[in-house]
């Protein structure tokens, strides 16, 4: 049978958390869904650490033997999906409980409402895995009339209408920030909804070494992408 709901996780490199993430997802209490993981050419034990949840017949495993970045993966995992609706997970958050169930009510209910998302906790750690700084809350309503200024629709945990998803192209592949590129174009066919009152997610945000990207630069090209998709729009 297809199931009602798709949970996409990329993972890449996350050894030693993405047990943590996969025993929430499959804590879930929704009666219908799948787990779909795919690890993107990982160099550490990644990959032996999913394979310990093929017992469980929600679960698919897609594996990439040579890395293809996060972007990439993410399109993969959608297009293998099943599901009416799809939620993309990170492989080192933790989706809180009774998540998809909640989102799933709003979105049956909201049918012209394509993606909805409802607040996460933001735990930010350095690479000894301490706290940087107290958790805070984050979730702000989409503003259409604003985003282009600052996105404010979370992604981690959050579901969405599979064909609106692939109509839209899905994600772009050559920036890091592949959640805002489909955000903002998913805003351009539908509306976008924060579930008030709700915390879904926990979004562990980690220090990392190596060259990190320049993000303002980043959305400044997604920026200019969606004006001139807009602007073709009203032509």
């Amino acid at each position: 049978m297809t199931p009602r709901i798709s949970v996409l996780m990329p993972a890449r490199d996350v050894a030693p958390l993405v047990a943590d993430q996969v025993r929430c997802v499959l804590a879930q209490d929704h009666p219908d869904f799948e787990f779909v993981a795919c690890d993107d050419g990982s160099a550490d034990g990644t990959w032996q650490e999913l394979q310990r949840f093929r017992g469980d017949r929600r679960v698919r495993l897609l594996r990439n033997r040579v890395a293809i970045g996060v972007g990439a993966t993410r399109n993969r995992l959608l297009r293998a999906s099943r599901g009416a609706y799809v939620m993309p997970c990170d492989a080192d958050d933790w989706l809180l409980p009774g998540a998809l169930s909640r989102l799933c009510r709003f979105l049956d209910r909201h049918p012209g409402v394509g993606y909805c998302y409802g607040s996460y906790l933001m735990v930010e750690t350095g690479r000894d895995r301490l706290l940087q700084r107290p958790p805070w809350v984050r979730g702000q309503p989409h503003d259409p009339a604003a985003d282009l200024l600052q996105f404010t629709a979370n992604h981690g945990g959050a579901l969405m209408r599979r064909e609106l998803a692939l109509a839209v192209g899905g994600y772009d592949e050559d920036t890091p920030l592949d959640s805002i590129s489909l955000t903002l174009k998913l805003a351009e066919v539908t509306r976008l909804r924060l579930l008030p009152g709700a915390l879904t997610y926990v979004y562990r945000r980690r220090e990392r070494g190596g060259r990190r990207p320049h993000w303002a630069q980043e959305f400044v090209k997604l920026v200019r992408r969606a004006q001139q998709r807009r602007r073709a729009a009203r032509t």
